[in-house]
């Protein structure tokens, strides 16, 4: 097929593309900031992936306009594409925060729901092929750095590394569906699935199902080793629990990894610099 990915060259896009593209696809990957793209650009695909969005919650928090403004019209202008382009389907991909945040106090999860409305806009209204697919917690191989917005694993990593003391929020005792982002890929490739047999539904959430403690991640990195545990401020209006919602999975798919075991293999092969 001739495939679209919006955002392709970030931590979850490039892993998409590069299943994409070993499962003999062509592959096409413009930016998050697509809003102004004219057609021509978006290459006549049969599929779209969204992804492209600025991330991260507290990044948010300082740049609403701009997070807002960009994660709105993005999604807008590839529904748009789609509505002239009744061929291309869509798989818009949004976030567990929309579950699980408060929208009021959290302009990426406002962003993220902006575009799951606009994809069920679009969808009813127009019959544009298209679904949501919320993500939880991605964890992985090239996630990229973020500074005071960084990921847990990604920040777990980086204070292994050079040795420092690893931090935990509050006490530590949230729970996150930490989801590896090889499972997420395979998973949104088995929502288009769903998309091209016409039986998809209107909202999929791509989740380990396992919630796993903060503190219990901070100190599977932390075995081991001589690095102390040094506790921070909890972070406000942080959610106690985020899970995915099993019966929302795509058709025959499963996720494979644990969290817990892929810090221990990460250790295990020298805690390489991914």
């Amino acid at each position: 097929m001739n495939i679209l990915v919006t955002g392709g060259s970030g931590f979850i896009g490039s892993h998409l593309i590069k299943q994409l593209e070993e499962n003999g696809h062509v592959v096409r990957d413009i930016s998050s900031d697509v809003q102004l793209a004219d057609d021509d650009e978006f290459g006549n695909p049969q599929v779209i992936y969204h992804l492209g969005a600025f991330p991260r919650v507290g990044y948010s928090l300082e740049n609403p306009e701009k997070v807002l403004s960009n994660n709105h019209l993005s999604t807008l202008r590839v529904l748009e594409y789609c509505r002239f382009h009744p061929e291309t389907r869509l798989v818009n991909v949004s976030s567990s925060s929309v579950k699980f945040a408060k929208l009021v106090r959290n302009p990426y999860a406002m962003s993220k729901k902006f575009g799951e409305d606009l994809t069920d806009l679009y969808r009813v209204t127009y019959g544009v092929k298209a679904t949501n697919v919320r993500l939880f917690n991605v964890y992985g191989p090239g996630e990229a750095e973020y500074g005071p917005f960084t990921t847990l694993v990604k920040a777990c990593k980086k204070r292994v590394m050079s040795g420092a003391n690893l931090k935990v929020t509050g006490d530590g005792s949230i729970k996150r569906d930490f989801t590896h982002v090889l499972d997420v890929v395979n998973g949104l490739i088995a929502v288009d699935r769903m998309l091209q047999q016409d039986s998809a539904m209107a909202l999929y959430e791509l989740g380990a199902g396992v919630p796993t403690s903060v503190i219990e991640v901070v100190e599977e990195f932390q075995r081991g080793t001589s690095l102390k545990i040094e506790q921070v401020p909890a972070r406000d209006n942080d959610p106690e629990l985020t899970i995915a919602d099993p019966t929302r999975r795509p058709h025959g798919w499963m996720p494979v990894f644990d969290v817990l075991d892929y810090v221990q293999d990460w250790k295990a092969a020298g805690c390489p610099n991914d």
